[in-house]
């Protein structure tokens, strides 16, 4: 079982497409390489749409591996303000929105941060590969090949979170 660890999580949409992808990389709190996920999505309406589909994962994949003490960041900071609010959202990712919240169960929200996207490479980096994969990849313990350039950046950056400011209205 994994204790202390992030999660890093992406999507990458395409108009055209109708569709994108997600990934999601978990570290140690070491920053060292645990696992991924980069999965392809079809039928996304919109790039919010593709980066609340890839907090969802991050959450799914989390408690696959095993669901301790974690960190979630993302660069989208529609998605990450959404999964803090304890407001009813009733846009059509709202269903999500509340599935996401849901699946932390007894873990506060609030383990989401904000982080640029420059402290977000690795997870951006998967993205684009999944917009074209056929089917859903895991690796574990050995990253693939074309993140390890960005594996190397984020690790010697160690990647700043930010935490956006809530509005006074809301309360965790």
């Amino acid at each position: 079982m994994i204790k202390g660890f992030k999660i890093n999580f992406d999507g990458a949409f395409h108009t055209g497409l109708t569709g994108g992808g997600v990934r999601v990389v978990i570290r140690d709190k070491d920053g060292r390489f645990l696992a991924a996920l980069a999965k392809r999505v079809l039928f996304a309406s919109s790039a919010e749409h593709v980066e609340c589909l890839a907090a969802h994962e991050a959450v799914r994949f989390w408690w696959k591996m095993g669901g301790q003490t974690v960190r979630f960041e993302g660069d989208s900071l529609n998605t990450i303000q959404d999964v803090l609010s304890s407001e009813v959202n009733l846009s059509p990712l709202g269903q999500l929105i509340e599935d996401i919240q849901s699946s932390l169960r007894d873990h506060r929200r609030d383990c989401f941060s904000f982080v640029r996207r420059e402290a977000n490479g690795v997870a951006h980096c998967l993205a684009k590969f999944a917009v074209n994969c056929s089917h859903p990849c895991e690796w574990v313990e050995v990253p693939p090949d074309f993140i390890q350039d960005a594996l190397d950046v984020d690790s010697c950056t160690r990647g700043q979170a930010f935490r956006p400011p809530r509005p006074s209205t809301l309360l965790l």
